[in-house]
């Protein structure tokens, strides 16, 4: 919400803040124009949501309005510059971004939550400040409110936003995020290039659904739109892909030319907790992880903080398990909480789950439903630590995958930069020993004696051999024509 502010000034930035992307900038040099300033953490996925609402604003007032994205790090890994790069690249963020590491124009301004909107007006003058995402209306109009009195007071200036540099190289992957295992072949969410890609586990490319525009539209192969896909499951010759950015989660029919359809979500983001009702009806928030069982889907859904059911024979969506608010408790699938759950496997004794922001590993049980905690103690009890669960920690994992013939879960322990094994039995995690630099890894699945990795950052497939342990790249080729 928008919070009433005694008249302030901010006249300029401290001189020592880490521009990521650009030279420094003065705000001297950008009055005349209004600035909108918001403050956001790469791990949070209100954050990313925001984002999508920021481009729209920068869209709408290409001129007259500054945007500076200031990121405030939550995990050790997010104080460093290049991963900050990393995430804004991976956003499609074109504005100016500040790594304020050491809190510094939080403190000054006195934010207290990811994310925050401050807007100064023509004049450097704090007009408004924002909790939380969600707003686009009300700041449209007010960023309307404020150019207009530039203009009546002569005062408004038609100087472009300054310029950006830094993006990622080309590559034919762009931030892989997820990868599922089929009979004889791998999928991979190739999600910079908003597409998935059928492959052979050789690294050719056989077929690729989505345009590689970024959109919301059925059809066929590559006649079809998709947003930042990520999670992957695989049933009965179906692919199932959770199209984040779109808050959908579609359906390729692999034996029925490539025919691709939305089976839950309406393409907008959820604003409440949603009702269960008609799958394609509900609104969903960020799907990011899904498990295929007995012709039901379960989803991660990280921006609503639950575990959701999409029942393919009934064609509904409800929740079963996660109370919507982001926290931290086990108990009854009603009464427990998650923050951001991403990736979601199956094993024997029930779901297993990577609760990112709570740097945990939950379980789901498949009898009751309820949840308990195996690694983790919560939002801000991270760390890098093997050993027994009760006292191993991670840093914001992002991927699940059971191992049936060694009845262990591989872990993405993405801002740990390593791969670890829960071993279920002994009830202890063990990382995995590799002479290969991991770059935020992600997704992964097992296939053909290895495991296979989304080595995200890095551009890259990765396949562990899993008799000799060897790691190397996958050259990824593209289709033969």
């Amino acid at each position: 919400m928008s919070t009433s502010q005694p008249i302030f000034y901010l006249n300029e930035l401290p001189n020592d803040l880490d521009w990521v992307n650009c030279a420094p900038i003065s705000l001297a040099k950008l009055r005349g124009r209004v600035t909108l300033l918001y403050f956001f953490a790469s791990s949070s996925i209100y954050c990313q949501q925001l984002n999508s609402e920021i481009k729209l604003l920068e869209a709408k007032f290409n001129v007259g309005l500054n945007v500076i994205g200031v990121h405030t790090p939550k995990f050790s890994f997010e104080s460093d510059t290049a991963n900050v790069l990393k995430c804004i690249n991976r956003w499609f963020i074109r504005h100016p971004v500040i790594n304020d590491a050491k809190w510094q124009l939080w403190r000054m301004l006195n934010i207290e939550a990811w994310p925050t909107v401050v807007l100064l007006d023509a004049e450097g003058k704090l007009s408004g400040v924002y909790f939380g995402d969600g707003h686009k209306a009300e700041l449209e109009g007010r960023i309307n409110q404020l150019l207009n009195d530039a203009h009546m007071r002569g005062i408004r200036s038609n100087e472009p936003p300054p310029n950006v540099k830094k993006p990622e190289t080309n590559s034919f992957l762009s931030f892989p995020s997820h990868v599922i295992a089929g009979v004889d072949r791998l999928y991979l969410s190739d999600t910079g290039h908003n597409r998935v890609l059928e492959l052979s586990f050789e690294g050719q490319v056989t077929r690729i659904f989505g345009s590689g525009n970024a959109g919301f539209w059925d059809g066929r192969g590559i006649e079809t739109g998709f947003r930042e896909p990520t999670g992957l499951c695989i049933g009965k010759d179906q692919l199932f892909i959770c199209d984040t950015g779109n808050h959908a989660i579609r359906r390729v029919r692999l034996a029925a030319q490539d025919q691709v359809d939305t089976i839950a979500g309406t393409g907008r983001v959820a604003t409440s907790l949603s009702d269960p009702g008609a799958a394609r009806a509900t609104s969903m928030s960020s799907p990011t992880g899904c498990m295929w069982t007995q012709d039901k889907i379960f989803v991660t859904q990280s921006g609503q903080h639950q575990i959701w059911m999409v029942d393919l024979i009934r064609n509904t969506a409800r929740r079963i398990a996660g109370s919507g608010q982001d926290g931290f408790a086990d108990g009854s699938a009603a009464m427990s909480a998650f923050s951001k759950p991403n990736g979601i496997t199956l094993a024997r004794d029930g779901f297993y789950i990577s609760d990112a922001n709570n740097s945990a590993l939950r379980h789901l049980s498949l009898t009751d439903f309820s949840v308990r905690t195996i690694v983790g103690e919560g939002a801000f009890e991270f760390g890098d630590v093997d050993g027994p669960a009760a006292s191993a920690r991670l840093q914001h994992p992002s991927s699940v995958c059971f191992d049936s013939a060694r009845n262990v879960i591989w872990i993405a322990d993405s801002f740990n930069n390593k791969i670890k094994v829960y071993s279920i039995a002994k009830n202890e995690i063990k990382t995995l020993n590799v002479n290969y630099k991991l770059y935020e890894p992600h997704g992964l699945t097992i296939a053909d004696n290895a495991l296979w990795i989304a080595n995200t950052n890095a551009h890259e497939l990765l396949r562990l051999d899993l008799k000799t342990g060897k790691l190397g790249r996958v050259n990824v080729a593209e289709p033969e024509r």
